[in-house]
């Protein structure tokens, strides 16, 4: 009989015929015959979160984020949003629970992906990125629960506090400077904090930046009346408990005194403040106290604040940046060892010593005058594409050269701001050479030799001289 009659005797159409064989083929040539753990994450649980390499019979890769337990296998649900994490307030980051879809768990681990690939296709991932992305959200809940139990064992000393003197409509409101201690000698999680309950629209608790940069306040009034009652009564057991999942603080006392300080006169003499003596729960690195530091030249920019300094044995570069979101200057040693360390800046003189402490730069002058010579370029390339089309540009000279060329000093004042009080830019001088045209290219030769905007004496630093004395920076430093 021949096969299309056996067929339609059978039942079966010609086009059930095509699609089985097609069928057939894709899962042969979809087939899982290597699977490679490259990533694993071994839960509290017992379970294990896997990000798995496979490798298909066609060799193709696919990339897939997969859950392990005692009696049960999942992957990342199909539909979930991307942007969920570590969300909340500054005392509540637990992450948002991640949906999970179960799949068939078979004898062998190579089994279990092979089955996965027929029931979930969606979680084989083409690209690493987007498989990783899937094994971060797997594992983000017990990295929570891990950190949960590690700041548990803080402890907690209490330095500052002030609370109104009256109760009324600003009971519960208070601002707290703390220390703690830390879970183990190579953690770099930050210790100390400053913590305020104020109002935004409510009683809310925030902890403050020198940066600026918060957290969105924490609203729950529980939790911040038991703080406030903890803080009050010195309660160690509570204040460890509520504070379990405070993170985001300052890196060393000095800058939280500095931003305590300032938050305090801000809020005025309607306070009771308590200063209890207490020692830091971590030892803070001291500063440079036997260097003998000297601000050779100072440069006031649009963007930072820089200082050229030196003591008996190396120069270095102090960079202030003018930190727009915060109320705190970030100061740091350009270029040294240890550079990414920034502290709150108060004077060069005092600010150094602690970098010096931290950090380290071995600079000789001509370095350190090049460092400067980068950070005013960049400010003046900013302050240029800022005014570009609104600045005042006026030629002051113009000399001819002895071989052909010519020479333009000219000056660039910047459109002054519309705000109140009025801010009237100082001018930047520049000097341009143009070369006569080359016959032979066919193109001019334009030659650029910057040279630093008006800066100020450094004599007003170090306590010797007014501040307002000129002094040419890239002539070694002498008063002209």
């Amino acid at each position: 009989m021949p096969w299309n009659q056996w067929q339609l005797s059978r039942g079966m159409g010609g086009r059930l015929r095509l699609e089985s064989v097609a069928t057939l083929v894709w899962n042969t040539q979809s087939k899982v015959v290597k699977a490679e753990i490259s990533a694993e994450h071994v839960r509290i649980d017992g379970g294990m979160d896997m990000l798995v390499k496979c490798t298909l019979m066609d060799s193709q890769t696919k990339w897939m984020a997969y859950r392990s337990t005692s009696d049960s296998a999942c992957v990342v649900h199909q539909h979930i949003k991307r942007d969920q994490g570590r969300r909340g307030t500054c005392l509540s980051t637990k992450p948002a629970p991640v949906p999970v879809e179960s799949i068939e768990r078979k004898r062998t681990f190579l089994s279990t992906t092979r089955t996965a690939l027929t029931t979930a296709k969606y979680a084989f991932k083409a690209e690493y990125s987007d498989a990783f992305a899937d094994f971060l959200l797997l594992k983000g809940d017990d990295e929570y629960a891990r950190q949960h139990i590690v700041n548990l064992k803080r402890v907690w000393r209490i330095h500052e506090l002030m609370w109104p003197k009256e109760k009324g409509h600003d009971g519960g409101r208070f601002l707290a400077r703390l220390s703690c201690t830390r879970s183990d000698s190579y953690s770099f999680a930050t210790t100390q904090f400053v913590l305020e309950a104020a109002r935004f629209g409510q009683i809310g608790l925030r902890s403050l930046d020198p940066r600026g940069y918060s957290p969105e306040p924490e609203y729950d009034k529980k939790i911040i009346e038991g703080i406030s009652n903890a803080l009050l009564k010195d309660n160690q057991r509570i204040l460890s408990q509520l504070l379990v999942d405070l993170e985001r603080g300052i890196e060393n006392a000095r800058d939280a005194q500095i931003v305590f300080d300032r938050r305090r006169k801000e809020l005025g003499d309607g306070f009771t403040y308590l200063d209890l003596q207490r020692p830091n729960s971590v030892r803070q690195k001291g500063g440079d106290l036997e260097a003998r530091l000297e601000v050779i030249h100072s440069y006031d920019g649009r963007l930072a604040q820089a200082f050229l300094m030196k003591n008996d044995e190396f120069w270095f570069v102090l960079l202030v940046s003018q930190n727009v979101f915060g109320k705190e200057k970030m100061a740091k040693i350009t270029g040294g060892d240890g550079h990414y360390k920034e502290v709150v800046f108060t004077t060069p003189i005092e600010t150094a010593r602690r970098l010096l402490g931290l950090a380290s730069s071995e600079k000789t002058e001509a370095e350190a005058r090049i460092e400067l010579q980068k950070t005013v370029d960049r400010d003046f390339q900013r302050l240029l594409t800022d005014h570009s089309s609104r600045a005042l540009i006026t030629i002051c000279e113009i000399a001819e050269l002895g071989s052909g060329g010519a020479a333009a000093f000219y000056s660039v004042l910047p459109s002054t701001p519309m705000s109140l009080p009025a801010n009237c830019p100082r001018p930047i001088y520049r000097i341009k050479v143009l070369q006569p045209k080359d016959s032979k290219v066919g193109t001019k030769k334009i030659y650029s030799l910057t040279t630093l905007p008006s800066g100020k004496d450094s004599s007003a630093f170090n306590g010797k001289a007014p501040r307002d004395a000129p002094i040419n920076l890239l002539r070694g430093g002498r008063k002209s």
